[in-house]
């Protein structure tokens, strides 16, 4: 990926060549602990055990069908000011206190403790690759340190906020029991906590951010494309797991067809879709991860849609979910905290509804 700078078509036999190794070993796995085919075997893995592939699929399709139409509203209605360069954070751990301080007592006085420890590596480095958040919880101090690679640009103050969200749940999570590392909690519930502490700075990207009342344009616009492209990427890693022997035209064909059809006014040439499809990491490094940011979100926006009426209630949930996030189940988190299955008919509707409450933007024509 690094020596592509981007250029991903240069490598495309070689990327293909690894992506083709990856599918037959998952494959192999799947297989020799007795499963189907490594769809089954890896959902599973992430636990998923209130849903399967063919909800996952009917998920996948809804956002295909029905939230791209409205990213293509959204990128007409608000051409103009898309076109004039998304705002600038501030100074990064002045910003996050001053965020923090905004939430709640919890969340200040934690971002103090990750700062006062030096808890925090968000310095820009070369060694380090950009716009990439990463956390894990350190047991003997019950702080999870935060690493960052800011370039100075719009990314940078909510790609933080991501991580701050989850290394909070972790710190939390491991007060209230010590044994919830050893938990094998569902990827798909704990992207929720990272996706909220990003949905909170629609309320208070003055603290974050030197142009705030632009940053919900501009982070709605990497929410819905995040949504679209991680949905897609999950219906293309089902095909390959059900197409093993697929020859490298075909994958090629499959992913270009799905492209198409959730980037319909992309400029959508050979190189693009090459450069899009090798770029996509995880699913080389952590197949079959990437689908949990889609119900997360769907969560996450249904909770923080309240946000900017009732602060301090949608805070304390925040908090409370945090601490419990790690032992219940998809199903069994969303009965426990009051938020609609994003498997049910119609969540996707409702979804888009909850993303215009929760920016003040408009994703219809309706």
């Amino acid at each position: 990926v690094i020596q592509a700078e981007g250029c991903y078509e240069r490598f495309a036999d070689e990327f293909d060549a690894l992506l083709q190794e990856v599918v037959s070993i998952n494959h192999e796995t799947a297989r020799y602990y007795g499963y189907e085919d490594y769809n089954d075997y890896a959902n599973l893995l992430y636990s998923r055990f209130d849903y399967g592939e063919a909800e996952m699929m009917n998920l996948c399709r809804q956002i295909r069908e029905k939230v791209v139409p409205c990213y293509e509203v959204f990128q007409k209605t608000y051409a103009n000011q898309l076109q004039q360069g998304a705002p600038k954070p501030r100074d990064l751990r002045q910003g996050m206190a001053a965020y923090t301080e905004r939430l709640g007592k919890e969340a200040a006085e934690y971002w103090l403790m990750l700062s006062d420890t030096d808890a925090l590596d968000i310095e820009p480095s070369p060694v380090k690759m950009p716009n990439m958040g990463l956390q894990r919880l350190i047991e003997e101090e019950g702080l999870a340190p935060i690493i960052t690679n800011p370039t100075g640009d719009f990314n940078d103050g909510w790609v933080l906020a991501h991580e701050f969200g989850h290394s909070f749940q972790e710190y939390l999570a491991f007060r209230k029991q010590p044994l919830a590392l050893s938990a094998v909690a569902s990827a798909d519930v704990m992207e929720i906590s990272s996706r909220l502490a990003e949905l909170f700075l629609h309320v208070h990207a003055d603290r974050l951010y030197e142009d705030p009342e632009r940053f919900s344009l501009f982070h709605l616009d990497r929410l819905l494309s995040s949504i679209i492209n991680f949905a897609m990427s999950t219906e293309f890693e089902h095909w390959l797991y059900h197409h093993v022997d697929a020859t490298p035209q075909q994958r090629k064909e499959t992913y270009f067809s799905l492209y198409r059809q959730t980037h319909p006014s992309a400029t959508a040439d050979e190189t693009t879709m090459l450069r899009s499809l090798y770029d996509e990491v995880t699913v080389y490094t952590m197949p079959k991860y990437q689908f949990c940011y889609v119900p997360a979100w769907i969560s996450a926006v249904e909770i923080a849609k309240d946000y900017r009426k009732q602060s301090e209630s949608v805070y304390r949930k925040f908090v409370e979910l945090n601490g419990d996030l790690a032992f219940y189940t998809y199903r069994e988190l969303a009965q426990k905290f009051g938020f609609s299955n994003a498997f049910e008919d119609g969540i996707v509707d409702r979804f888009i509804g909850w993303l215009e409450e929760c920016t003040g933007l408009r994703l219809s024509d309706r």
